[in-house]
């Protein structure tokens, strides 16, 4: 039985579809193109590398590929699965209930519709893109619901407000350090709650802006051997409390606010004349 598949093809088809046996396969570099439902239903698989010619992955190409945990799409690739017109797109990973882990090269444009739908455990997506690619329809629907998305530092803020990257809740940058900002114990009676924590370089940029919940503890991924600031305030930038200088140079640090101003309920009556 066929269990490991080394291909330098310049195109891979159906070949491969639901042989189930197959447990790896290595895609060499002379190959520029994987076909629609190449690998489609090869339960067994548990391993692919994907060479550095590929540009594009065909619809399907991993669908139903059940016992495959990680995928890493290299710089070459610049659409995965069919383009938006597709109305009957599969998903190139839809259903890979095993996969965990995603890395997206930084060439990718586009990625086709519920291309990692029903991925239930996939917990983290790194995309190296720094305009955020197109997405389809439900490309992320019923993944992992903490799932965390890493981006490049300076493309934050593009992938926070992009249509289905920004539904992310937690999103990082790749490769670097954190900062953990932990609350006051009084945090926890909800004083704080919908006010925002910001994320300053020290050029003044802001690189993050989270709304406070329940949490106590907030992270944000930095790069080495830099200064920033945070502070907390309201949707009308009254500044509740701020932490300057803060240097990161080669490790995770945790910092605290020395003094936060109270939030206060104010109620107001109009009184009209009789």
């Amino acid at each position: 039985r066929l269990t490991k598949v080394t291909l330098n093809c310049k195109e891979i088809g159906e070949w491969f579809r639901e042989s189930t046996s197959i447990k790896e396969v290595i895609i060499g570099d002379s190959v520029t193109s994987i076909g629609k439902w190449a690998f489609a239903r090869c339960t067994g698989l548990t391993s692919i590398a994907i060479g550095n010619s590929v540009t594009t992955i065909g619809d399907g190409a991993f669908y139903k590929c059940t016992g495959l945990t990680g995928a890493t799409i290299p710089n070459s690739v610049t659409t995965i699965g069919g383009n938006g017109y597709d109305t009957d797109s599969i998903g190139v990973f839809r259903d890979c209930i095993s996969l965990t882990n995603v890395t997206i090269g930084n060439s990718v444009t586009s990625i086709g519709h519920y291309a990692f739908r029903g991925c239930t455990v996939l917990n983290e997506i790194s995309c190296y893109a720094i305009e955020p690619p197109q997405l389809g329809y439900n490309v992320f629907y019923n993944i992992y619901p903490d799932a965390v998305l890493k981006v490049p530092l300076e493309s934050f803020e593009l992938y926070s407000s992009a249509d289905g990257w920004k539904d992310f809740t937690t999103i990082l940058p790749l490769n670097n350090n954190t900062i953990t900002l932990i609350l006051p114990d009084d945090a926890a009676d909800g004083k704080y709650k919908d006010l925002y924590l910001e994320l300053y370089d020290e050029s003044g940029k802001r690189l993050y802006r989270y709304i406070i919940t329940d949490k106590k503890a907030y992270s944000f991924s930095v790069k080495d051997n830099g200064k920033y600031s945070i502070c907390m305030k309201n949707d009308k930038d009254v500044v509740f409390g701020s932490i300057n200088d803060i240097c990161v140079e080669d490790s995770d640090i945790d910092v605290e606010f020395s003094t936060l101003l109270q939030p206060r309920q104010v109620e107001m009556k109009v009184l009209t004349p009789k």
